[in-house]
């Protein structure tokens, strides 16, 4: 859980308990303007939304190896 916390900055509290905000404040506009999408996805597509982030970022990783 800390993992995907730090990685895509969401808050472990949520993770834990789903209590809270589900992502930390963060200025980043093009994570600010990903964050307000996200919000308006169920949460079955915001499941599957992290899903697809997470072999994204997986794929990243293998291809800077």
């Amino acid at each position: 859980m800390r993992l995907i916390a730090n990685e895509f900055n969401v808050n472990e509290q949520w993770l834990k308990t789903g209590e809270g905000e589900l992502f930390l404040e963060d200025t980043d506009a093009a994570t600010a303007t990903l964050l307000g999408h996200f919000r308006f996805l169920s949460p079955k597509a915001q499941e599957c939304a992290l899903k697809q982030i997470m072999a994204l970022c997986d794929l990243e990783h293998e291809t800077e190896s």
